[in-house]
């Protein structure tokens, strides 16, 4: 478990025992995760075998979720299994790379991922106020909390790039001719390791934002419909409330760290631009610094782009995307009443 060394025990042991982590698993990793998919096999019987006094338009609503809950878990489940030793080989060269760079600062810590898995675990709070039968509450959640880990493996993932291209920057404003060009191989390799982690997470990312999508939609409409019309008590406003609030920040924390990432990538060009201008502003204008010219249109050429399959970009665009889309459906299901 070197290969996130910042990431807390407990959540690397998490990451074994739900399957997201296998880089150290090389005998039967399937062994570790069994366990936890076992469990919700077993959840999924008695969800399935709980009577309910459901009318058949909900009765339908139901079978609907229960194969959304199904499909969303095995998809994941192959989804970790396939990518495990894609995820091995990058993990691996970045810990190469982060040996040879020089790290001058230590980064702040990102508070938004403790504070996604914070809301997860308060919601666990409620269920012993609840009405509902246990299993009626855990087997719905058990996505959520399996998508929620992977956000925060691939969030732990994506801040040692972010790590490693902020150690390139500082490095280059050191305006060290010879260091900006050993660095400079050193950012193309990033970039590539960067996009195959992408690659990597593309199956479980467009399940996930799927999933956000319909849940999204449906619990942010019952707030507004407890809002308009009332008859719960507070414990249901209060649970439903975190719900939606856990949503957005989840969108928040997925879309945040991509940014980060290609943004601190991307900014490389601009401070190799700046250094080659101070130099020339002193008249100095040997092979090495017009080569810096060279350097710097070569990060121009190579910028990092997070995209889901080309469909769409993983950026801030993206994020106001998909909350306008929210809202219009929100919108229209309260006008019609639905």
């Amino acid at each position: 478990m070197c290969l996130l060394q910042n990431t807390p025990i407990l959540l690397k042991h998490i990451y074994i025992l739900t399957g997201i982590f296998q880089l150290t698993l090389k005998k039967w990793p399937f062994l570790w995760y069994l366990p936890c998919y076992t469990f919700y096999g077993y959840l999924f019987y008695l969800y399935y075998h709980t009577p309910n006094d459901y009318n058949p338009t909900f009765v339908i609503l139901d079978v609907y979720a229960t194969t959304q809950n199904v499909a969303f878990v095995t998809i994941c489940v192959i989804s970790f299994h396939r990518r495990r030793h894609s995820l091995n080989d990058v993990l691996t060269q970045l810990d190469t790379i982060e040996a040879k760079l020089t790290f001058g600062r230590k980064y702040d810590p990102d508070w938004c991922p403790r504070i996604l898995l914070a809301l997860l675990v308060s919601f666990f709070f409620y269920f012993p106020f609840m009405n509902s039968p246990a299993i009626m509450l855990f087997f719905p959640v058990f996505p959520l909390v399996l998508n929620c880990f992977d956000v925060l493996f691939l969030n732990d993932v994506l801040a040692k790039f972010l790590h490693s291209f902020k150690a390139i920057n500082d490095n280059i404003k050191t305006m060290n001719v010879q260091l900006i060009q050993d660095l400079s191989s050193t950012h193309f390799t990033l970039v590539t390791l960067a996009s195959k982690i992408c690659k990597n997470f593309e199956v479980t990312l467009i399940a996930a934002f799927l999933l956000w999508f319909d849940m999204a939609v449906e619990t942010v409409y019952y707030v507004v419909v407890l809002i308009a019309h009332g008859g719960r008590d507070g414990l249901d406003y209060a649970c439903n409330v975190t719900w939606v609030i856990y949503y957005f920040v989840w969108l928040f924390v997925v879309v945040k760290i991509f940014a980060r990432v290609e943004a601190e990538a991307n900014q490389t060009s601009e401070f190799v631009h700046d250094v080659w201008g101070k130099y020339i502003q002193k008249g100095l204008t040997d092979k090495k610094i017009c080569h810096l010219q060279l350097v710097s249109v070569g990060f121009l050429n190579n910028k990092l782009r997070f995209t889901v399959r080309g469909i769409f970009y993983l950026n801030w665009t993206f994020c106001h995307t998909m909350v306008a889309a929210v809202t219009t459906y929100v919108v229209i299901l309260v006008q019609f009443d639905i």
